[in-house]
């Protein structure tokens, strides 16, 4: 019987397999190939990446779902829920493509439109078919290279209605080199075309290729930071606040996994110097960052959070800002959080999240909002390699904020150290490595025992009773 049961699932396995590699031809969208289009938005140029990484066959009807395979490949009916909220940003992203009989559809429904884009990919020159009060007409097959490939490639155009005029280009084993934004059928008046622009199978990558976990955290010693933090409460009787961050990068710590910039911060506010952190730590791990730089797309997602796993939704982006070749951008949208057992997804209500990654300067923007009001922290400038960009005029302090000295010694430490303070007794200690796990942690004491520690760099989190924190780098050697 086990014999006979593996047969059965191998026979299934064929059937599928056989299946998808036969749609291949002539489909807009290629099952696991991850496509990556350029489209012109006024002065940015954004990527948008394409991947089909879930396949749901019922019947005579075929769905091809993008980029869901991270969250939950069983729950896409009720992802869609988290789409309709964010209508304008996905409005070139459709959640799935459905083949029935000789018929791509696009559904519009997502997004209350009610109705579908429709593309017959099959059809031969001279063949037309009408959707939405605009015709589409196959005009020629012909042999051509893009990218470096030859393939066959098909060319339509459209007639009448909001696409008139609008052209579209399909390869025979690659899908789309050139269509227009079908996501966004009554939207597409002022939407420029998507051009392919690169490819990754399993076996090739061609074209464009997507930043790395290393592309966007690489600064040095000297490089310079200007941030502008705002909090804007809810209640209109409560002060708005403003700060400015000055952080200069004193020393790094890479291994290509993790990256921890120890900074000199200093904080100022209407000019005046409130605070100096000699030792300022950030710390970015390969980790935590990869489940968004790795996916440059549209999408929907799953991230560790208080709540136990967050649903979030990313904009499709992947962009080059104003012209500035090396800058480019990611939006994350914490949404809710998914109950695993049936699917169903919570909401937390007041609040939300995103943020920037910038392959200039890193963490490039953190926004948040909740009960209380909403957050911005932003640069607003940089001095990088000796490039200035931005606000970097470093205020002139009226007074000079009360600085507690804090020390760790010894450093590099081979079995103890001990935190020497001025006036001030120490509440408690944390040892932390690099993805931030603590280690070891004691209350109430200014010495630490860390026999037990593998020789490595680390971070000491200081808790002080006047309610100051302050980090260090620790060396711990044999």
């Amino acid at each position: 019987m086990l014999f006979d049961m593996k047969q059965f699932y191998l026979i299934i396995f064929l059937v599928f397999a056989t299946f998808v590699v036969n749609a291949q031809e002539w489909m807009p969208f290629v099952y696991e190939q991850m496509t990556y289009f350029e489209q012109t938005q006024e002065e940015n140029l954004k990527i948008e990446m394409f991947l089909t990484d879930s396949v749901e066959i019922n019947g005579e009807e075929t769905k091809y779902y993008f980029n869901y395979k991270y969250p939950l490949d069983t729950c896409h009916g009720d992802v869609n829920v988290v789409l309709e909220m964010h209508q304008d940003q996905l409005l070139n992203k459709p959640s799935f493509m459905q083949l029935r009989n000789d018929s791509i559809l696009f559904p519009e429904s997502a997004w209350g439109d009610g109705d579908v884009f429709i593309f017959k990919p099959f059809v031969a020159p001279g063949e037309s078919w009408n959707t939405n009060g605009t015709i589409i007409v196959c005009d020629d097959v012909i042999e051509s290279e893009f990218l470096g490939i030859v393939d066959s490639v098909k060319s339509f155009h459209c007639e009448g209605g909001i696409m008139d005029g609008k052209e579209i280009l399909l390869s025979k084993h690659h899908g789309f080199i050139d269509y227009v934004p079908i996501g966004s059928f009554w939207h597409s008046l002022n939407q420029s075309n998507f051009e392919l622009v690169g490819l990754k199978t399993s076996a090739d990558q061609i074209g464009y290729e997507p930043a790395h976990f290393s592309d966007f955290f690489h600064l040095q010693p000297t490089d310079m930071l200007f941030w502008s933090s705002s909090y804007e409460p809810y209640d209109i009787s409560q002060p708005s606040t403003g700060d400015l961050y000055v952080d200069s990068i004193k020393s790094v710590y890479n291994d290509g996994d993790s990256v921890a910039y120890f900074i000199h911060r200093r904080v100022y506010r209407l000019g005046e110097l409130l605070a100096t952190y000699e030792n300022h730590i950030e710390i970015y791990t390969r980790n935590t960052y990869d489940r968004y730089i790795v996916n440059p797309t549209a999408c929907i997602g799953i991230a560790p959070d208080d709540f136990g796993q967050a649903l979030f939704f990313k904009d499709a982006i992947d962009l080059t800002v104003m012209g500035e070749d090396s800058l480019q951008e990611i939006v994350w949208h914490k949404e809710g959080f998914i109950l695993y057992d049936d699917c169903e997804i919570g909401c937390i209500c007041d609040y939300m999240q995103s943020f920037q990654l910038s392959t200039k300067t890193g963490l490039n923007r953190i926004w948040g909002g909740d009960f209380g009001g909403t957050s911005n922290l932003e640069i607003a400038g940089y001095i990088i390699a000796g490039e200035h960009w931005g606000n970097t005029d470093i205020p002139v302090h009226v007074g000079i904020a009360e600085v507690t000295n804090v020390s760790v010694s010894p450093n590099p430490v081979r079995s103890s150290l001990k935190v020497q303070t001025e006036n001030v007794d120490v509440e408690s200690l944390q040892l932390l490595d690099l993805n931030a796990r603590v280690l070891k942690s004691c209350e109430a004491t200014n010495v630490m025992q860390i026999n037990e520690i593998p020789t490595g760099v680390y971070v000491l989190v200081i808790q002080l009773n006047n309610g100051k924190t302050y980090r260090k780098k620790v060396m711990k050697v044999e």
